[in-house]
């Protein structure tokens, strides 16, 4: 019985409790490496994809966990998967969302925590307070075209929908963030930054 060490679940000093006591795996060397790989190299694109579905860092990094024991547990043959990223952000997202807990902001929440952004000139923040504006289907769409490089179609397969509803949607995306890009820009003005 081979057993994964706790080293090899640490992903940038986070330690990942995937592999507590409780859980021993059974695999050959390759499968071991194989699971490996594709743990420390979606780990953190899963992480950042799951916060923009939810807010909940351990709501997100639990149905992680319980995916990479789902596909351990089903012995889901990982080097045979066509595309591994979108069948990961698939089931990565089906978990979440079975879970009922949404997460959605206003545009009135933007205006309130405006004062509470560090810099509001720094790029990532302005992103992020777009973002945030967005309904959690444009937001996801968008998160997954231009964060993760996905066409519209592999958009299409994780969000169950069809291509023209990922094209409509990140259209009607792109222009409420133009209109909010412009109201925070005179908020911005207004404030004096």
């Amino acid at each position: 019985m081979t057993r994964f060490t706790s080293s090899a679940m640490a992903y940038k000093g986070t330690y990942c409790h995937l592999l507590n006591s409780e859980v021993s795996f059974d695999m050959s060397s390759k499968e071991k490496s194989v699971f490996e790989t594709v743990f420390l190299q979606y780990h953190s694109v899963l992480q950042s994809y799951g916060l923009s579905l939810v807010r909940d860092h351990s709501l997100v990094e639990d149905s992680i966990q319980e995916l990479f024991i789902y596909i351990y547990e089903k012995d889901i043959d990982l080097e045979n998967i066509t595309n591994i990223k979108a069948y990961l952000f698939i089931s990565l997202r089906r978990r979440i969302l079975s879970k009922k807990q949404f997460f959605s902001i206003s545009i009135s929440d933007i205006t309130e925590d405006h004062e509470s952004i560090e810099d509001p000139k720094d790029e990532n923040n302005r992103i992020q307070v777009l973002l945030s504006a967005l309904p959690t289907r444009q937001r996801e769409a968008i998160y997954l075209k231009f964060f993760n490089k996905l066409s519209a179609k592999e958009i299409a397969e994780v969000m169950e929908i069809k291509p023209q509803v990922v094209a409509n949607t990140l259209f009607k995306a792109l222009k409420k963030l133009k209109s909010i890009a412009s109201k925070i820009s005179i908020l911005l003005l207004i404030g004096g930054y």
